[in-house]
């Protein structure tokens, strides 16, 4: 679900369109730490979320698999997909991940549905409208106050791993070059 969501309040119109589209379909939506206080590693996430599915999905006889991810959950379902793939030769994971084996569900995954993506991040722009440009600076004003918190709680702000340019995004980018190729 997106930054500062609630997937059970957020996504009930998704749920509802995927509850008609595919009525013998599972819906899975799980509550993730994406609150804008949050100081939780992205890949700690992944690594989470990877866990919770393979216990899912190891008592499940599920066919097919769509992972859809909202905003800033899309960067992660992206990455859990990509985690799941297990690590190629030509491109090694990052140390969280690195020497990830293919998980027997990552075949299964049939389609990522990706609903206003994130894909390279965070970032201003001259495209935003005036007011949400002054509510990004003023978020950025207390996210500036944040950064000097991460001095003494020796953490980063989540918000900020999902900016363009960051390691969690860069790498994400540069990891989904294989898979986004297919074998042609």
């Amino acid at each position: 679900h997106q930054f500062g969501g609630d997937p059970k309040a957020d996504l009930t119109s998704l749920a509802e369109a995927a509850g008609e589209a595919l009525p013998d379909a599972d819906l899975w939506a799980p509550v993730l730490p994406l609150h804008y206080t949050s100081f939780h590693d992205p890949d700690a996430i992944v690594a989470d979320l990877l866990a919770r599915l393979d216990r899912l999905l190891e008592r499940s006889g599920y066919e097919s698999i769509v992972l859809v991810g909202h905003s800033m959950g899309s960067l992660l379902a992206r990455k859990l997909y990509v985690v799941a793939c297990g690590e190629l030769p030509d491109c090694p994971l990052e140390a969280p991940f690195a020497g990830a084996v293919r998980r027997r569900w990552a075949d299964r995954v049939e389609r990522i549905v990706l609903l206003a993506g994130m894909n390279r991040g965070w970032s201003f722009s001259h495209h935003l409208h005036v007011g949400t440009l002054v509510v990004w600076w003023c978020g950025l004003l207390v996210l500036g106050a944040v950064r000097w918190m991460r001095y003494l709680v020796r953490r980063v702000p989540l918000v900020e791993h999902m900016r363009r340019g960051a390691p969690f995004v860069t790498g994400l980018r540069l990891s989904l070059g294989p898979l986004s190729w297919g074998s042609d």
